[in-house]
Order: C-alpha cells, then structure tokens, then sequence
C-alpha cells in the first residue's frame, strides 16, 4: 500500500486540535478555516485520521487525562477541566467508554505501591494498567502531519 501525505487542510485542523487540546474546538471554527463545508471536512477528516473529528478530540483528551492522572497528584475534576471538558459527568462518561475504567479506579491502579508486586517475575502483560481499550477506533499513522 503506498503511503500518501495526508491532505494539508486536515493537518492543519489536526494541528490546531493538538494546540489547543483544553480549549472548546469547535467544529465549525474548523471548516472555515479550512476553507471547507462541514460535511465535506467531516468526510475527509474521517477519511484521513480514521475516526470522527469528536471521537479524535476524545482521545486525545481522554490520553492526556491518564497522563495527568499518572504524573500528578491533581484531582479528577481538575483533571477533567485541565484536558478540556466542562463537565465531569460527560469525561467520566467517555473516559469509561473508551478506557472500560472509571477514572477512579484508573487513579487507583496508578497509585498501587510497587511494594504490594509479587516478588518473583511474572507475566506482567495481563495485569497492565488500562489504556485507550484495544477495541476504541484506531488511528491512522499521524507522523505524516509536520
């Protein structure tokens, strides 16, 4: 299969959604700047990343929350409003759908002392902590966007 560069329009949205992951993006901010009608940007962003522009912003937000929720003492609310969301109910809704974890429990696996790990070494790829769940929609290679 021949690689291609994705199209420049849809890099630069890309782009712009990563610059401002914890801001309200708006679809529609979106198409005018890139000089496209919103079905047309909805069907070749999809098109180009693999998922929806909604489904896009989610992960990434939702990442960038395990991260905080990793390095960071901050609370979940912090949390949810560092990464971009206005409403708890709503990122515990799509962390949930997309890690199978409340975000709670995620913290809670992450804080787990090292000291409670059996001693001897063991299979440690059943008993990783939860990530975006294997089943979330994949993305395309965005290496492609400078």
């Amino acid at each position: 299969m021949e690689r291609r560069d994705i199209d420049p329009r849809i890099a630069r949205a890309v782009r712009y959604i990563h610059d401002h992951l914890t801001a309200k993006i708006r679809l529609a901010h979106l198409c005018r700047e890139s000089g496209l009608s919103t079905p047309h940007f909805v069907h070749l962003f999809k098109r180009e990343v693999g998922v929806s522009f909604k489904g896009y912003l989610k992960m990434l937000r939702i990442r960038k929350a395990q991260q905080l929720m990793r390095d960071t003492f901050r609370s979940i609310t912090e949390v949810s409003l560092d990464v971009g969301y206005r409403d708890l109910t709503a990122f515990e809704r799509d962390f949930k759908k997309l890690t199978h974890t409340t975000p709670r429990d995620y913290r809670r696996a992450m804080r787990k002392p090292s000291a409670q790990q059996p001693a001897q070494e063991t299979d440690t790829t059943s008993a990783q902590t939860p990530t975006i769940s294997a089943d979330a929609p994949r993305l395309r290679t965005l290496d492609r966007i400078g």
